[in-house]
């Protein structure tokens, strides 16, 4: 409206100078506080904490829980909010699929400078459309996937170039 102060205020402006934090009750410019979505108002907003709060929060949960059981939560959140699965059924592919891609048959390694090669876990291959969990695969097989876009044709035209080109 006219004639209305322009730093007023509002909720969800970038007009906000600041807000205080709800642990450390400092004031701080609204910077320092992480823009989310609430999944309940189905909007975005502001934490209530501000980042170096929830940091320290987040560290000293972590640390009480112990690193491979932090990693074993992070994992399962993961799963469950990307791809619809838990850990039990990431298993029980891997499992099924002897610990290897499902296309190129080789296990995830990450070569580190010194060669030495370290485990990794597959990665979840999913279709994008319908959100369907596929197989596991390396990162070199997952990239190749997606990189084409999913598209079998060009996929296919790739092959008979290689074919067509061979030494």
């Amino acid at each position: 409206m006219a004639g209305e102060d322009s730093s007023e205020n509002t909720l969800w402006g970038s007009e906000v100078p600041g807000k205080r934090c709800r642990k450390c009750k400092q004031f701080k410019p609204i910077s320092e506080f992480t823009l989310g979505w609430n999944r309940s108002r189905g909007r975005k907003k502001r934490d209530s904490r501000c980042r170096s709060c929830t940091l320290d929060s987040l560290n000293k949960y972590n640390a009480a829980l112990g690193s491979e059981e932090c990693a074993q939560r992070s994992r399962r959140r993961r799963f469950r909010n990307n791809y619809g699965i838990d850990l039990e059924p990431y298993e029980a592919m891997l499992q099924a699929q002897g610990g290897v891609c499902a296309i190129c048959k080789k296990p995830e390694k990450i070569e580190h400078l010194k060669g030495k090669g370290v485990l990794r876990r597959l990665a979840v291959d999913h279709d994008h459309a319908t959100g369907r969990v596929r197989a596991l695969l390396c990162g070199r097989c997952n990239r190749l996937i997606g990189l084409a876009g999913e598209d079998v044709s060009l996929l296919q035209a790739a092959i008979a170039y290689l074919e067509q080109h061979r030494l």
